[in-house]
């Protein structure tokens, strides 16, 4: 069972909704109803609501592809290259949710590309030509 589906069953074990959630953690209910919904994948909000449920992030016996498991490095990696190559390029044009796909794509191919240290900076930096381009 990936995080998303574990936060569903504990809401619905302590009969929470998403206003509830959104009141205990500050997190809008719409944010809160993407997540659900599989639209949006920002770690921070997910980390945040599962530490409210208690529910642990780690399951070291389910595969990278369930989505239970975020190697942190490897994120923050992605997310710290993302904000370096946008305040280089002054972009200030992108939506949250392109941020959101943004960050998770590159995290996904250093996870992919263990051992392609240069690479994922271009690769992000392909995408983010792509991403503004289509934003203008």
């Amino acid at each position: 069972m990936d995080i998303v589906e574990n936060i569903k069953s504990k809401m619905r074990q302590k009969k929470l909704s998403t206003t509830d959630i959104s009141n205990e953690c500050g997190i809008s209910k719409y944010t809160i109803f993407n997540i659900l919904q599989g639209k949006s994948h920002r770690f921070d909000y997910i980390a945040t609501i599962a530490n409210f449920l208690e529910i642990p992030l780690f399951y070291p016996e389910q595969n990278l592809e369930s989505k239970s498991k975020i190697k942190l490095k490897e994120y923050f990696l992605a997310a710290s290259t993302i904000e370096h190559l946008i305040s280089n390029n002054k972009t200030s044009i992108i939506t949250k949710e392109r941020l959101e796909e943004f960050v998770y794509r590159v995290y996904k191919y250093i996870l992919s590309n263990p051992n392609e240290n240069r690479l994922y900076t271009a690769y992000a930096e392909g995408l983010l030509e792509k991403y503004t381009s289509k934003q203008i």
